[in-house]
């Protein structure tokens, strides 16, 4: 390491030099031959003095380079630059990354410093939630040219749909809000109260459920195109450091990353059910020890098993499968086409290639 990286590394701070090994000290004799003669003196030491540790004092010294110390204040372009600087062999990518991740130029450079976990294909690994986030954030412009959206907090959702239907929409912009008649500045928190609002009233309007929620089966909904801008709209709010969509049951995640119906049905449960009736039509069938019965004295059964395109008769003997048969209809089958719109949504910026990746993170 030289000096002039060794400066940009500490700044303003204090260097301390301790020699790797100490000198016997020319007080002392020799045991070995019981000689009172003085040893050969250090030529840098002085009578009577001992090896100290050497202080530098960097206070009043600036980097050879010229620019601001690392404990100023740094923008992320300057960090970014320094990082380059210091890992010239690193990917432009990878460094941006760091700058993302963290607001200290030291601690960046920690995480550039250990070697990136790789996969198979050569693909760096990532290990926690915020850096795929921070990753994604990459496929985004920087905040300064930020698109400002002025929505009113009473008419909030069609304010947001009308700005993400627009056919200049980018979602590589990010968004900067503006709540109409209030004074509050966007630094990070009215955004948030934005996406967190916007996603809890897109789940009250065009969802259904209880604990777990599906789209809504409207024709009208798939021919607007509206569950893909939900779903972009959930990338921007994660991507952006917003809340999530917490309200898809395990079956219905496992299709949304995957695409595939097996991985689906392999989570299904009572849960899944969005439609008050097939759940109270599922319980029974669990619950009923002769479910023949059930044929005579719920003849709506037969109309969710009729609607499901069932066509068998309930027995004892099939009762497992068609309560899978029912509760995948109402899960995935009658939404399906919504959710497939939803995905196509989601695959904004590169964030359905990591759900599939990492979708326990």
């Amino acid at each position: 390491m030289n000096a002039e990286r060794l400066l940009s590394i500490v700044g303003q701070g204090s260097i301390y030099l301790l020699p790797e090994k100490i000198l016997v000290d020319s007080t002392r004799a020799t045991e070995d031959d019981g000689s009172d003669s003085e040893l050969e003196k250090c030529p840098w030491e002085e009578e009577g003095s001992a090896v100290d540790v050497v202080s530098v004092d960097l206070t009043d010294q600036q980097p050879s380079t010229g620019r601001p110390s690392t404990s100023a204040r740094l923008t992320k372009e300057e960090r970014r630059m320094r990082l380059k600087e210091m890992f010239p062999s690193t990917e432009d990518r990878r460094i941006s990354l760091a700058v993302e991740m963290y607001d200290s130029l030291e601690e960046a450079a920690d995480f550039l410093a250990e070697d990136p976990p790789v996969t198979a294909e050569g693909d760096t690994e990532f290990t926690s939630l915020g850096e795929i986030i921070n990753a994604l954030k990459l496929n985004m412009h920087d905040d300064d040219d930020s698109k400002k959206l002025k929505v009113d907090e009473e008419d909030i959702v069609a304010d947001a749909l009308a700005f993400y239907k627009r056919s200049d929409f980018d979602p590589k912009f990010p968004l900067r809000i503006i709540y109409k008649g209030q004074p509050a500045a966007d630094t990070g928190g009215v955004l948030r109260h934005f996406f967190t609002d916007l996603l809890q009233k897109l789940s009250d309007t065009y969802f259904t459920g209880t604990s777990c929620k599906v789209p809504l089966y409207n024709t009208n909904i798939l021919i607007c195109g509206l569950m893909k801008m939900i779903g972009t709209i959930i990338v921007h709010s994660v991507v952006q450091g917003g809340p999530g969509f917490p309200f898809f049951s395990p079956a219905v995640f496992s299709y949304l990353w995957s695409g595939s119906v097996d991985a689906a049905v392999q989570r299904l449960n009572i849960d899944d059910c969005a439609s008050p009736q097939c759940k109270e039509i599922v319980l029974k069938i669990m619950n009923t020890q002769d479910v023949t019965s059930l044929l005579k004295d719920s003849p709506e059964c037969m109309d969710v098993m009729a609607e499901c395109g069932l066509t068998t008769t309930l027995t004892n003997d099939n009762k497992t499968s068609c309560i899978q048969a029912i509760l995948f209809h109402d899960a995935i089958g009658k939404t399906k086409a919504s959710l497939d719109q939803l995905r196509e949504g989601l695959g904004c910026l590169g964030f359905l290639d990591k759900m599939r990746k990492y979708p326990s993170l």
